[in-house]
């Protein structure tokens, strides 16, 4: 098989088994939880999946046009820019939550607490979403397959443990999967530092301010 193909079959199964995991966690869940509990798990989720964006910026977009681009120390530096503006954006987008929670509690049936915690949950899909991007513009399709299922698995896994042994109850399952998403931003950012893609130069000169000029026109 060549090596084009292998890598095919690599990035096949790799996202095909992560995509596999998150179904079979809610096939377990909806015998584990009532039909109340799944509908406010399911809040938990969409503020999840509204944040992403939020809180990410898709910064991969914006990487795979200066990866090809940049020197490894401008490469680097450009990542510790965009790792600020996501913690800057996470933030902003904490604060708006604690202004309006009344408006929140009201509306999708959970307080700031949950909101939050989805958020950092978000936070981390975005910052794994980073990794994912890395080895595939380096061109290592098994470490991106680890890196993805063992994501995917984490996510899953342990909220369902926490499920089984722990607490039956979606307040279980959404505080294991914030815990597994720090523990996850914190592996990206010492995987990144090991390998020399995390500048550290974050001061008035050594920082690259151009991923906000570039969020600022959209991405291009």
């Amino acid at each position: 098989m060549s090596p084009h193909k292998r890598n095919a079959v690599y990035y096949f199964f790799a996202n095909a088994l992560a995509s596999l995991l998150p179904f079979v966690m809610v096939l377990l869940l909806t015998h584990k939880l009532s039909q109340l509990e799944l509908g406010l798990y399911s809040m938990f989720q969409i503020v999840m999946v509204v944040g992403l964006p939020l809180v990410s910026l898709q910064l991969t977009s914006v990487l795979g046009r200066e990866y090809t681009t940049r020197t490894t120390e401008d490469f680097r530096r450009y990542i510790g820019s965009c790792m600020w503006i996501s913690l800057c954006a996470f933030l902003l987008v904490a604060f708006i939550c604690i202004l309006f929670n009344d408006l929140l509690e009201k509306w999708l049936e959970l307080n700031i607490v949950w909101c939050l915690l989805a958020l950092l949950c978000a936070a981390g899909q975005g910052m794994t979403a980073i990794m994912f991007f890395i080895r595939t513009m380096q061109r290592k399709p098994i470490s991106y397959a680890i890196w993805r299922i063992g994501s995917a698995f984490s996510l899953s896994f342990f909220p369902l443990i926490a499920i089984f042994f722990w607490q039956s109850s979606w307040q279980a399952v959404a505080i294991v999967q914030a815990i597994v998403s720090i523990m996850l931003i914190a592996v990206c950012l010492v995987v990144l530092r090991r390998q020399s893609l995390l500048g550290t130069h974050f001061n008035g000169c050594g920082a690259d301010y151009r991923p906000y000029i570039r969020i600022a026109n959209g991405g291009y």
